[in-house]
């Protein structure tokens, strides 16, 4: 609950005291120690703290290992979480083999249909896109893609994941009605399933957006960006940092239109919304900040 909340010192307090009277009960060879390491490694990785999250994944792994055996599911979740890390870290092969060894795993134990194996196809797509290997990712976001659909249905969360994040990589490779195509699939199932009002149906407005203005199809992206800021604003308040966002975005959109006071205000908005958020010397602040003088 505290981890949800985003209070992760008391999530952290909580599940010290768990791993404690795990070791006390169950000695430190135990499963519930693991998910005890396991879980304080999930608190210090939302934290941005890698290296003790990286040392939490690794003792809750080799125990696992001892206890559990190479082929239990549990030893194939600590090698995808330590890869989550790697990945965090930029160490992308070292996240690759991690990602590789669960997957191997997922798929002697559930077989080649199951929702945690189209999980493991994801990740490891997410490691060679950002390698810039992007004809491997392709193949793993469609392979994910391919199960979600087979086993999950069309309307699954999973399958937005998927059509996202193909349209990602088209987008990176600039072949942007491809990826257009798959974005608009992704607001489809979201508009039908979340309905309109939804943080995730304003965030497809915007990588939809996003995809116009590097068309240079200006009007286009004016009118996505400004459909995710009503959404955003709705949802939230004026000053939370996706507004900020958004709204520094539309000054970006502006300035290509040469429509430079709309878009200074624009940026002026973004920079009081960013100085609430993050303070005066942050970078995002200064970035919104400069923009809006020029």
């Amino acid at each position: 609950m505290y981890q949800a909340q985003g209070d992760y010192d008391e999530a952290l307090l909580q599940y010290q005291k768990s791993l404690e009277i795990n070791l006390r009960v169950w000695g430190s060879e135990h499963p519930d120690v693991a998910t005890s390491y396991n879980n304080i490694g999930t608190v210090y990785k939302a934290q941005g703290k890698y290296q003790e999250a990286l040392l939490q994944y690794q003792k809750s792994l080799e125990i696992n290992l001892r206890v559990l055996g190479s082929e239990h599911l549990n030893v194939a979740t600590s090698y995808n979480n330590v890869g989550n890390v790697y990945k965090e870290q930029g160490k992308h092969d070292e996240a690759l083999l991690q990602y590789q060894k669960s997957l191997e795993i997922m798929l002697r134990v559930l077989g080649s249909k199951h929702p945690h194996v189209a999980a493991s196809y994801n990740n490891i797509g997410s490691v060679y896109q950002k390698q810039g290997k992007y004809e491997e990712a392709l193949l793993q976001y469609q392979k994910s893609l391919e199960i979600q659909l087979r086993v999950l249905g069309s309307e699954h969360p999973d399958v937005v994941v998927s059509y996202n994040n193909i349209g990602s990589v088209y987008g990176a490779q600039g072949k942007y009605d491809e990826a257009l195509l798959q974005h608009q699939k992704s607001l489809e199932i979201q508009l039908w399933v979340l309905g309109s009002e939804h943080p995730h149906v304003a965030a497809s407005y915007n990588n939809i957006g996003g995809l116009y203005k590097a068309q240079n199809k200006h009007e286009e992206a004016l009118l996505q960006c400004q459909k995710s800021l009503e959404i955003f604003i709705r949802m939230y308040c004026h000053v939370h940092l996706v507004v900020a966002l958004t709204k520094h975005n539309i000054g970006l959109t502006l300035t290509d239109m040469g429509k430079k006071e709309e878009a200074k205000d624009m940026f002026t908005q973004a920079a009081a919304a960013r100085h609430t958020t993050f303070g005066a010397d942050h970078a995002l602040t200064i970035e919104s900040e400069r923009l809006a003088v020029e």
